[in-house]
């Protein structure tokens, strides 16, 4: 009796000694996040730009910009030209539209998988076209008149004030759904 409660005393002992030495240095780095130090002289020399701030990012971010790196060091030279492009029009952006591509993005995000999956397959269908069927496409896509009713709706809803707008959405919620129409059709 006196031996087994000896093994598992010396066991936990052990077993505390490896989870100390093998999980607690990790945790500081993840806690932290990536360190300026850990990253390869090309990682640095690829972000010499954040160098500055890096100990001011947050964990994630840091494990985002490295996710990044990853993702670029597995791209072919046209992919990572395109997407060197991107980024020029990124930076050259309005920071107006940004914070519209972010919060699209993030809605984007929590759609339901299947969701995102025909997005992406009609997004790839679209991108495989040519820049005339492109331009097609668009051109019937804003003539359908649905989208122009959307955007007069729009125009309409953005002009009035926030009272009478609140005021409207309270009668909304009120009405059956053949009555929601006919509202919206002489809004």
């Amino acid at each position: 009796m006196m031996r087994g409660l000896m093994f598992i005393s010396q066991h936990l002992k052990t077993t505390s000694m490896v989870i100390f030495f093998l999980v607690i240095p990790f945790t500081n780095t993840f806690a932290e996040g990536i360190q300026w130090d850990s990253l390869s002289p090309e990682e640095q020399t690829m972000l010499h730009h954040l160098k500055q701030d890096w100990e001011s990012f947050s964990p994630e971010r840091k494990n985002n910009i490295d996710k990044g790196l990853q993702r670029w060091r597995n791209m072919d030279a046209s992919a990572r030209e395109k997407a060197q492009q991107r980024f020029q029009a990124w930076k050259t952006m309005p920071p107006e539209r940004k914070q519209r591509l972010r919060k699209r993005f993030q809605k984007f995000k929590r759609l339901p998988n299947d969701v995102k999956e025909q997005i992406r397959k009609k997004y790839k269908w679209f991108q495989s076209l040519s820049e005339e069927q492109k331009q097609a496409v668009r051109k019937r896509w804003k003539n359908r008149k649905h989208v122009k009713e959307r955007e007069n709706i729009r125009k309409k809803w953005l002009s009035i004030s926030p009272e009478e707008r609140e005021d409207i959405r309270n009668k909304l919620k009120k009405m059956t759904p053949e009555e929601r129409q006919r509202f919206r059709q002489n809004f």
